[in-house]
């Protein structure tokens, strides 16, 4: 009887009986290692409690069973839980008996021959489960590659959507959207500043992201050859990049009126100091004139006395002209602040008013002061002419020199070279009227001295003394060599800052032009193998790190200069965004080079294990009895029924001949991984798919849920159904899917 078993049940493990025991047995102590209160070590005593049999269950399918669960005192009941499981669920036939496996020591062959019909099972259920892992992986990679065109369309969408939202923010420049004051446009200045430095870098990241994902999609398809994703028109590289460009020229323009703007409010924040100042003067001497003018003629006042107050009347004129001369000016300042919507526009307007109503009521009052004091002078003596002259003179110049004062004193304030300029235009005109008014300095101290010596006071309708005048005269000759010096090395200065800027942006444009090509370099699709597809994105990559760091230290080092000067806000771009770009090549070709790997390592997965080649060495090692690291051809047959893969005894001689490479009778360890690599090998390729469903659906051309359910884990036989052309419920067109899911199988 046992021979007849032997034959029939168990010769597919070897052909020698020794073997067949041992590659059994170990077969048996692999898939119920790590079982609590299972311990194989024979057929007979290692299987009375029950757990072992119901452990082999467990092990290839876990849903039969709770195993923890168990009681190994319980062996009876252990035992028939494992006889009937395996009658109803495996069509196993029982063999044995619960009450004669507890009562008796059970007979080794019995239990070998009923333990063979579990390894039978076990490794032909391996086998379906192979293919439908295979289908399982194809499954896998569709909902992968349906969820990069998803998350590629949502992203390049929300992208595109903010890059026209930026764009029409931007798109009107208008000077008024900037504020009326320099506070308001360098608050708007700032805040631009912020969609350049932080804003616009992210999306400019995601933008390259997108187009490495879009890339890396199309080629994961293309290798796996599959139908590659196009995406909509609008969705595209080149649209996104369209879009892209035309936000560039927008925030060119944009930024642009912004510079024009500071630089205008800037202008005229200067403007404003200057009426300030000259307002100020001015309505001080209308009050002073005003005060003057309003003095009451006493009822006994003398000859010379109505003759001086007469005199000062027309010097007062006078005066009052330069005054009026220095009122327009002041005036015409004030008009183009208020043009142009300044903040200060009232103020502006309001001190126009001011001083346009101080003058028309100095006007009469001094119209009817020289009426009232012509009518109690009907008889004018003679003026006394030099004295009056003295007067007008010295304020006449006294004016001048406090304008010159006025303007020297002020700080040299410059944001470039035609600032200087100005300023240097001004100075030459202050030495030019002040070489001017040599003459009448002169004269005024001649006059101070011919009136001394004809024994009158010279300033009795004078503010000022000449030695008053002399004083500011020289003062103001003293400050122009200084306010020389000071502009010359202000223009040093700004001519230095300038050749910073200009090289600065010279760099950083480059900079920019460079890495947008190199990043194109990076992720445009290769030819040829990948492995030399992946040479040469090393070779391109590791060259673009290095001269990408090195461009970005010149200009670091740059910026640090501007920085040091206080000019940096000037610059066209900053570090930051710089900084920016360099982490994108870096983090481009890092991802692409990445991306390539997975593809080869795709390409080449062997689907074994570090724990699956563990696994193989120490079987091997079990059956290499003679430790030469070889196994012969009854050896090979027990390690691999070891390890559940069996192979009929018709078909062990061909295979045996095919791995035994170098012919020598004998399979080594080596020979053993490449026939366990070729077993364990689940491709992907349309033939390897269409063989897997055909497998599992009998040699049908079509398949059933519970063929694919039995075989496959539940997520993916999910989507499989939802996704495969259904010929009738629960019957499914696996051809077709295929067809349609592999390029060029239509």
């Amino acid at each position: 009887i046992w021979c007849l078993i032997h034959k029939f049940a168990i010769q597919d493990i070897s052909e020698e009986e020794l073997s067949a025991r041992e590659g059994l047995l170990l077969w048996c102590k692999k898939n119920t290692k790590g079982y609590k209160g299972v311990k194989v070590t024979n057929f007979h005593t290692s299987w009375q409690n029950g757990l072992a049999f119901l452990a082999l269950i467990h092990k290839h399918h876990p849903d039969l069973l709770d195993f923890d669960e168990l009681d190994g005192k319980n062996a009876q009941e252990n035992l028939q839980m494992a006889f009937d499981i395996a009658d109803k669920e495996f069509d196993i036939p029982q063999l044995l008996d619960a009450n004669d496996m507890v009562s008796y020591k059970p007979d080794e062959k019995s239990v070998m021959t009923y333990v063979a019909y579990y390894w039978k099972k076990f490794a032909a259920g391996n086998k379906q489960q192979k293919h439908g892992r295979r289908i399982g992986k194809v499954a896998k990679s569709q909902q992968e590659n349906k969820q990069m065109e998803t998350d590629y369309e949502k992203r390049a969408k929300a992208l595109n959507e903010w890059i026209a939202a930026s764009d029409k923010k931007y798109s009107d420049p208008e000077p008024k959207r900037f504020g009326n004051c320099l506070a308001d446009v360098q608050g708007k200045q700032k805040e631009f500043g912020g969609f350049k430095k932080k804003e616009k870098p992210t999306q400019n990241k995601e933008k390259n992201n997108l187009e490495l994902l879009l890339i890396n999609l199309r080629a994961k398809q293309k290798n796996e050859n599959l139908n590659v994703y196009t995406p909509p028109k609008e969705l595209s590289s080149a649209a996104i990049q369209g879009n892209w460009d035309n936000l560039d020229e927008t925030q060119k323009k944009y930024e642009k009126a912004l510079r024009d703007a500071v630089a205008k409010m800037k202008y005229l924040e200067r403007l404003l100091n200057r009426i300030r100042a000259r307002a100020k003067k001015i309505l001080v001497w209308q009050k002073d004139k005003d005060a003057f003018l309003g003095e009451e003629v006493p009822k006994k006042v003398s000859i010379s006395e109505l003759r001086a107050k007469l005199n000062m009347i027309g010097a007062f004129a006078d005066e009052h002209k330069s005054v009026k001369t220095a009122q327009d000016g002041a005036i015409e300042i004030g008009k183009e602040i208020i043009e142009a919507e300044h903040k200060t526009a009232d103020e502006c307007m309001d001190t126009t008013i001011e001083m346009k109503k101080g003058n028309a009521v100095l006007e009469k009052q001094s119209a009817q002061r020289k009426e009232d004091l012509e009518k109690i002078l009907k008889i004018k003596l003679e003026v006394e002419q030099m004295a009056l002259d003295f007067a007008k003179n010295s304020e006449k110049l006294n004016l001048f020199l406090e304008d010159a004062l006025l303007s020297l004193s002020e700080p040299v304030s410059a944001s470039n070279v035609k600032d200087v300029e100005t300023a240097v235009d001004v100075l030459k005109n202050l030495v030019a009227l002040h070489k001017d008014s040599e003459p009448l300095e002169k004269e005024i101290g001649e006059l101070e001295k011919k009136i001394i010596d004809a024994g009158e006071n010279p300033h009795i309708f004078g503010r000022f003394t000449y030695e008053q005048i002399n004083k500011k005269f020289t003062e103001v000759k003293g400050l122009f060599d200084e306010r020389a010096e000071e502009l010359d090395a202000e223009m040093k200065v700004q001519v230095e800052n300038e050749k910073l800027l200009t090289q600065f942006a010279t760099d950083a444009n480059a900079y920019v032009k460079w890495t947008n090509e190199i990043i194109k370099a990076i992720t445009a699709e290769g030819d040829g193998e990948l492995e030399e597809q992946l040479v040469k994105l090393q070779e391109i990559g590791s060259a673009a790190v290095k001269k990408s760091e090195e461009m970005l230290k010149g200009c670091t080092e740059l910026s640090d200069a501007l920085e040091e000067k206080d000019i940096v806000e000037q610059a066209e771009f900053s570090t930051q965004e710089l900084k920016v770009l360099d982490d994108q090549v870096k983090t481009t070709f890092s991802k692409r080079a990445r991306s390539i790997d997975e593809q080869i390592l795709a390409q080449k997965d062997s689907s074994i294990t570090p724990e699956q080649l563990k696994d193989f060495k120490e079987t091997f090692n079990y059956f290499d009895k003679d430790k030469s690291g070889k196994l012969n051809k009854n050896e090979f047959k027990a390690a691999c029924a070891a390890v559940g893969e069996d192979i009929a005894d018709n078909e062990l001689e061909g295979v045996f001949k095919q791995f035994d490479v170098d012919k020598d009778g004998l399979i080594s360890f080596e020979e053993f991984i490449a026939f366990m690599s070729s077993v364990a090998h689940e491709g992907t390729s349309f033939e390897d798919v269409i063989s897997s469903f055909k497998s599992l659906a009998g040699g049908k051309d079509f398949i059933t849920e519970g063929q694919l359910r039995s075989n496959m884990d539940k997520e993916d036989a999910d989507y499989l159904m939802s996704v495969m052309p259904k010929i009738k419920e629960g019957v499914f067109d696996y051809v077709k899917y295929a067809k349609e899911s592999y390029n060029g199988q239509n």
